[in-house]
């Protein structure tokens, strides 16, 4: 077995970056709704976000922005991602208060 030791500067991981855009990113399988019929959903952090019935059975990329804070349900076709829907997805409040009295993670509040 080898191991590879990297050494990093300190310049390359700067705790000043300013291009720094938090996002979280889930990969999900479209499901069909039960309660309505002809339509497909995913769950994000315990939300059903409901998609067209086409995205059935596809997996999806969903882009959770936490400084627009909107959440973009993608699909890859012919290594392009394409954009299905965007809608917006708030920070909980109660998590908000934390990271703002935080400060060091107080990214783009």
């Amino acid at each position: 077995m080898f191991v590879k030791i990297y050494s990093i500067q300190k310049d390359e991981y700067s705790k000043e970056r300013k291009d720094f855009i938090p996002r979280v990113y889930f990969l999900r399988r479209v499901r069909e709704s039960e309660n309505t019929s002809g339509s497909g959903f995913i769950h994000v952090l315990n939300e059903e976000i409901k998609l067209p019935a086409d995205y059935i059975n596809f997996f999806v990329v969903a882009e959770w922005d936490l400084c627009k804070e909107s959440l973009t349900v993608s699909i890859e076709r012919e290594k392009v991602l394409q954009k299905i829907i965007e809608i917006d997805f708030k920070i909980n409040k109660h998590t908000k208060q934390k990271l703002i009295k935080g400060g060091a993670h107080s990214f783009c509040i």
